[in-house]
């Protein structure tokens, strides 16, 4: 197994919570870029999840990404993704809304026993092709962590059509984990592609 991060830090905390577990020495961390990795040997799936083909850049970013996932994978392989659902007016729901002054509430993660509170506000561009999400991280003590990331955004026929051009061919879309249709009133998409 491996797992690809462009964040130093990301993958620090990974590797920490996997030394807790039996599976570190089946884990293979790898400091590497999603549009542009070049791994050794080909895998039955690859997994991007909690948005991430969102976080990389636009349409040229997915296109080079999608890429480099099509060539990593085995003869029936299969890549799967999950992202939130942006219709073609680009229309979307997220925490908080499209733009919000104030902090919300959108989780609270325990970390070496710690509760962390997870906070989130949006800030959506001019024309509505990218959105900034800003989290603040609050401990316990009152110790706060910001942390800003621009989630570029793609309807699903161009996400569709940009798998294809990767050369997948085989594409299903579910409006949730649990393969519910993806419809309109679909929050996230959940695809699978061969």
């Amino acid at each position: 197994m491996v797992g690809l991060d462009v964040d130093r830090t990301m993958l620090t905390l990974a590797h920490e919570a996997l030394e807790a577990t039996s599976s570190a020495a089946r884990v293979e961390l790898v400091l590497g870029d999603m549009t542009e990795f070049d791994l050794d040997g080909t895998f039955d799936r690859i997994i991007i999840p909690f948005n991430g083909l969102w976080a990389i850049g636009g349409a040229d970013a997915v296109a080079r990404c999608l890429a480099c996932a099509r060539g990593h994978l085995e003869a029936g392989g299969v890549l799967l993704l999950d992202v939130y659902a942006i219709d073609d007016d680009g229309d979307y729901e997220l925490q908080g809304g499209p733009d919000s002054a104030d902090f919300e509430l959108m989780a609270t993660v325990v970390r070496g026993g710690v509760e962390v509170q997870v906070l989130e506000r949006n800030a959506l561009a001019p024309d509505a092709t990218w959105i900034d999400v800003e989290y603040r991280f609050v401990w316990p003590d009152g110790r706060t962590l910001d942390d800003r990331m621009r989630h570029h955004f793609l309807p699903w026929p161009v996400l569709a059509t940009l798998l294809f051009e990767a050369g997948f061919t085989d594409l299903a879309v579910a409006g949730d984990f649990d393969g519910a249709r993806f419809d309109e009133a679909s929050e996230i998409a959940v695809v699978s592609a061969r």
